[in-house]
């Protein structure tokens, strides 16, 4: 498979993200996350499935979970999950991730935001790529609205 050097780096790697708290495996959250769209797309022979979900967080906040899960026995390629909004302030978590998803494996990208008190709508935009590529080949656009105290899913796109 790999020569022993380039083992040894890559799980260093692995171990400096996870310490980061960059990555995440294992179990996602256990709050209720309210599904959004959860489809499965194939990328150079690989199958990946994509989460998103979301859930409220105060009375401004809201929580966004993405789940990348490669079903397939091999290995992806460099993947990047890019979160982009508008009318929101990132809070918590990292908007962006990149790197391999292990063979039949989950990595769980997580982010909170903030809508500003002025603000009564905001948009989430969710793109999986391929990390050298600008094109996603997979994505979502969420819509929020703020009114009775909470923020609330108002509209989401089909992934494309």
């Amino acid at each position: 498979m790999y020569p022993p050097r380039v083992r040894a780096r890559i799980l260093g790697l692995v171990a400096v993200l996870l310490a980061a708290g960059c990555i995440r495996l294992g179990k996602p959250p256990t709050p209720p996350v309210m599904p959004i769209a959860s489809p499965s797309v194939r990328v150079n022979g690989i199958e990946i499935e994509i989460e998103v979900g979301w859930m409220p967080k105060g009375t401004r906040q809201v929580t966004l979970l993405v789940t990348v899960f490669n079903t397939s026995v091999l290995r992806s390629d460099d993947l990047a999950v890019d979160i982009d909004v508008h009318g929101f302030a990132l809070a918590d978590g990292r908007p962006r991730w990149s790197g391999l998803v292990p063979i039949r494996s989950k990595i769980y990208q997580e982010v909170t935001y903030t809508m500003p008190v002025d603000a009564r709508a905001g948009r989430i935009d969710v793109a999986v790529r391929r990390k050298r590529s600008p094109m996603p080949f997979w994505r979502t656009e969420l819509r929020f609205s703020r009114s009775g105290g909470s923020v609330r899913l108002v509209s989401s796109s089909a992934p494309r």
